[in-house]
């Protein structure tokens, strides 16, 4: 490795922590006290929003121009030399200036139109494909990437890249989007103990969850930093997300050289669903990105270098692909999908590495599946295989709904399989059918949520086709394998949610980037009048792109800014949470138990609090009259886990069993949903009042509708005489 190589390594890797630093400082300084320290970038901030405003009113025209300018490139470069010599580029250019209108046309929502013209310019490509099968290879080295060392060039754009990521992913983290999900909060709870977390991985004695460390690890970090708060889940999504800017980088510059690189790290940072993914509570689709990347930088290594211990790394990051989630975990099949094309295409490449291609790749399928039975073997001690077929449950196509042949479950997965294709296919052309967690983000006339940027998608296309016929992109080639196997628990499950094809998209970009490098080397050579016009393009639209991300964001137009309605609550419960209490929640909102134990994670294991019992559960009046009637033996036959087994709170299980001396039980009662009230609830709140008349009662209401509570305190020592038996 040259000094210069290492020495940028060295500044990227330290930049990345010093960024990462700042921005976590920043955002543990704002949930502390309050205030925001961000006057600098609030500016900055507040500008990009009042220039997205004025875009979002006119995206429609905004649109037309962009694609106009493209085509405009595009046919310069169909006019060029370079496309000259070899006149199948030329049909393959056509098919992307058409395909820019067609997604212009689908932008302004105009499907029957923008569907029309993408059938004309698929039958361009295909018809450029043809013809170029039949020619020489040798004319296509003018579209080859020629590898050239890192340069400052290329750590200033990156430098770059990652400040406008850290601040479209850090700033107001704490109180922007108003909301806690709650879904993945009882693994947000095993994530706070690194026994626990093992345990939450193979569900014992809790739900199960295919997350695995990629998730736990950044959650067990920062929460050691700030607290079980729901910044502190928020800030490791926004680290995890930040980590994969100079990865992405690393992977599209190989692929397709720097102008690849800075296209697609752009979209990247920019991109809408991104940035959701680097901001929300419910973060694992960004984590899995780790997992292709560092597959694929392998993978360009050993075969580059052809060291038997470059193979041995892709082996080992093979392996390492378990430890994502499924979206990430299908990246082992990468050089399995390479190699075996390489091998029944007869590559001579291939060929002379001899043996080590295929003893990297069963290496590294054994250590996938030795991950399997991981977090039973440390955490119980015990070797457990589970079924991968069935493990998912009903989340699969073949076990969606049950059969009674195999040739039924065969159609199924082939019907559900082909509505995940179509649907995958709406998400990335027109509109994405099922997208969750962004659903906040405000309206614009011309705006419709895409899981990819309109304008990377024809050149994603043409990335495609270029890696399939020129033989000088075989990185490409790797990136074309990546987005077929990530694209593949998508299509295999039983609803094809954008987070089950979270690599695609990333993958799509850094083709979209080759698309462009070779566009660039085909249109610009030698001529640096053109390159500036193209680069002073590029950096209007990425700007105009960054307003208008700052105006979905930052806008305020359809969230309720501030701290999470049951983050205020929980802190309304802490005075009630005194030694000597049983605190038992009854949840109308399903999500509610795993929330509110999580954020109450630190109160709980404060020592001047001892004792105090947590138990969130769903059984109505039942647990709370057997706890007045005896609290020690009530508490025991109450389950604990995963809430307990699970978190940082396993050391108080023991010692809490043995208390005797209960002061006090606690119920909160959740009478309001969604600003409904729940008739069930309310009864059985009623009935308790009934039964306890010495109760104290006191309703929390935060800023949430969705997390009012009703809390009930029964002094044990003013019960009626003969409620608590002798003990």
């Amino acid at each position: 490795m040259s000094a210069v190589k290492r020495g940028a390594g060295l500044l990227v890797t330290g930049a990345f922590f010093g960024v990462s630093a700042l921005f976590v400082a920043v955002a543990a300084h704002d949930q502390a006290t309050g205030r925001e320290i961000w006057a600098p970038a609030a500016s900055l901030m507040g500008g990009l929003t009042a220039g997205g405003t004025v875009i979002a009113s006119h995206l429609g025209w905004l649109t037309v121009g962009i694609a106009a300018v493209l085509t405009a490139l595009i046919g310069w470069a169909a006019l060029g030399r370079a496309a000259g010599r070899y006149p199948p580029t030329r049909w393959l250019l056509s098919a992307l200036a058409v395909g820019t209108w067609a997604q212009a046309a689908l932008v302004l929502k105009d499907p029957k139109v923008g569907g029309t013209i993408w059938l004309l310019a698929g039958a361009l490509a295909v018809w450029g494909l043809v013809r170029a099968s039949r020619h020489a290879t040798a004319v296509w080295k003018s579209a080859g990437v020629r590898p050239t060392p890192w340069a400052r060039t290329d750590i200033l754009l990156l430098l770059l890249l990652m400040l406008v990521a850290a601040l479209f992913r850090f700033y107001e983290l704490g109180r922007i989007m108003n909301y806690f999900e709650g879904e993945l909060a009882p693994y947000y709870v095993g994530a706070t103990s690194l026994h626990g977390m093992w345990l939450a991985d193979a569900g014992k004695n809790g739900p199960w969850a295919p997350l695995h460390l990629a998730f736990y690890l950044p959650v067990w970090l920062t929460t050691h930093l700030l607290g079980s708060t729901v910044l502190a889940i928020r800030v490791a999504a926004a680290l995890v997300s930040l980590t994969s800017v100079p990865l992405l980088y690393a992977v599209a510059r190989r692929a397709g050289g720097r102008p690849a690189a800075l296209l697609a790290t752009s979209f990247l940072v920019l991109d809408p669903l991104q940035i959701g993914w680097g901001r929300s509570d419910v973060h694992p689709h960004a984590s899995t990105l780790w997992a292709p990347l560092l597959v694929c930088l392998t993978l360009f290594r050993a075969v580059e270098r052809r060291r038997p211990v470059d193979f041995a790394l892709l082996a080992l990051a093979m392996g390492v692909t378990w430890q994502t989630y499924p979206s990430g975990q299908s990246a082992v099949l990468i050089p399995v999908v390479v190699f075996g094309g390489a091998y029944l295409c007869r590559s001579a490449r291939i060929r002379r590495l001899g043996v080590k291609p295929p003893l990297a790749v069963a290496s590294g399928l054994l250590l996938w599946a030795a991950s399997i039975p991981l977090p039973w073997l440390i955490a119980l001690h015990r070797w457990r295989v589970p079924n991968l077929l069935h493990e998912f449950g009903n989340r699969t196509s073949w076990d969606a709904a049950p059969a009674t042949t195999i040739w039924d479950t065969l159609l199924r997965v082939a019907h559900l399989s082909c509505h995940n294709v179509i649907e995958l296919l709406e998400g990335l052309f027109y509109r994405v059918p099922n997208l969750f967690h962004q659903t906040f983000l405000p309206t614009a006339p011309h705006y419709l949520e895409r899981s990819l940027n309109w304008a990377a998608l024809p050149f994603a296309l043409l990335g495609i086709g270029l890696a399939l016929v020129v033989p000088t992109l075989r990185h490409a080639r790797v990136i074309a394998a990546w987005a077929f196997v990530a694209a593949l628990p998508s299509i295999l499950s039983a609803e094809g949610y954008v987070k089950r094809a979270a690599t695609l998209y990333p993958a799509l970009l850094v083709l979209a980037g080759v698309g462009f490098s070779v566009l660039w080397r085909w249109s610009t050579p030698r001529r640096k009048f053109l390159r500036l016009v193209v680069c002073a393009f590029a950096v209007a639209a990425f700007a105009c792109l960054a307003a208008f991300q700052s105006y979905l964001w930052f806008s305020g137009a359809n969230y309720r800014a501030g701290t999470p309605g049951i983050e205020v609550s929980m802190r309304s419960l802490r005075p009630y949470l005194e030694p000597g209490t049983i605190a038992v929640l009854d949840p109308s909102h399903p999500y509610l138990s795993g929330m509110t134990t999580y954020l109450l994670l630190d109160t709980l294991a404060e020592k001047d609090r001892f004792p105090v019992a947590w138990i969130p559960g769903d059984n109505g009046i039942a647990p709370f009259a057997r706890l007045l009637d005896n609290p020690a033996v009530g508490l025991a036959s109450l389950p604990y886990t995963p809430w307990y087994t699970w978190s940082k709170l396993r050391p108080l299980i023991r010692p809490l069993m043995s208390v005797k001396d209960w002061k006090r039980v606690v119920f909160l009662f959740q009478t309001v949903v969604h600003g409904k009230e729940q008739p069930k609830t309310i009864a059985d709140l009623q009935e308790a009042l009934r039964r306890y008349p010495e109760a104290r009662v006191t309703k929390l209401a935060g800023p949430n509708p969705d997390y009012r509570l009703t809390v009930v305190v029964v002094d044990l020592a003013t019960l009626t005489a003969g409620t608590v038996p002798a003990p």
